[in-house]
């Protein structure tokens, strides 16, 4: 094994072992919070912030490791879901209500999330078409056709169909109208993120990244999902607590999924 490859078997253990600091840190005060009733509430969420703030530094470490081991190809995707986990970061500062500003913070979080699911969007077609396809000419290398992906147009409108009944069934709210339709706009977006990301199984990378992103974005949404049910229409027990264990686990799984990605044919 050259010195390079053994840089990169420490940089990943490495990392791994910081997710694991990070988890069992946080879940360790969560757990004496909610059964030992141990601890403030506002320590709590700026325990959570913090772990918020390493995922985006792992996000970066990942991207310096791009850099490092000249893996161009993978250099936009790892730059992207940095600038997507510090949105995401910033959600969670908007979302607390810890910035000062005279609009709901339910409304400035959301945005700021969605502007992060937009990366993730992007860091997605950057590994493979998502709706349309590219193709060049074998005759004439400077004629270039554009084709819909059709199976990938199933799956995205699978997916955005099933967020309209669910927002309808679940989530829409009159009282609430102005939040009601941020809430529908966004989690469209969202189930978009998710549906091209399912699409990545038709592609051909390695499961472990497949499965690590895909499960990720899954238990993304079901946090934010939570969030607004418990927001707009009925309170949830240990709301906190699912929102909290969904989101970290499911950042920590796209992140890592950088690693994961290894040679693809």
């Amino acid at each position: 094994m050259s010195s390079k490859s053994r840089a990169l078997f420490f940089f990943r253990k490495l990392y791994l072992i910081m997710l694991l600091i990070i988890i069992i840190a946080y879940f360790g005060m969560r757990a004496l919070y909610e059964i030992y009733a141990l601890g403030d509430l506002t320590i709590l969420q700026w325990n959570f912030l913090t772990v918020s703030i390493l995922i985006a530094f792992l996000a970066f470490f990942n991207y310096i490791i791009s850099i490092y081991y000249d893996q161009v190809r993978w250099q936009p995707y790892t730059l992207l879901l940095f600038i997507a986990m510090i949105f995401g970061s910033l959600g969670d500062f908007l979302l607390g209500g810890f910035v000062p500003l005279p609009i709901e913070p339910l409304i400035l979080g959301t945005v700021a999330f969605a502007i992060g699911q937009v990366f993730y969007l992007v860091a997605m077609r950057n590994l493979s078409p998502l709706l349309i396809s590219t193709n060049t000419s074998s005759e004439d290398t400077t004629s270039k056709t554009r084709t819909i992906v059709f199976r990938n147009f199933i799956i995205w409108l699978a997916f955005i169909l099933f967020g309209i009944a669910l927002f309808i069934l679940t989530v829409f709210n009159p009282s609430e109208l102005e939040i009601s339709i941020g809430a529908l706009c966004y989690g469209l977006l969202f189930l978009s993120v998710i549906g091209f990301a399912l699409t990545k199984f038709l592609d051909d990378y390695p499961i472990l990244f497949r499965g690590a992103l895909f499960i990720g974005l899954l238990l993304f949404f079901i946090s934010d999902y939570v969030l607004i049910i418990n927001r707009l229409t009925t309170p949830i027990l240990y709301a906190g607590l699912i929102i909290t264990v969904t989101y970290i686990i499911g950042q920590c799984l796209i992140h890592l999924t950088p690693l994961l990605i290894g040679k693809s044919k």
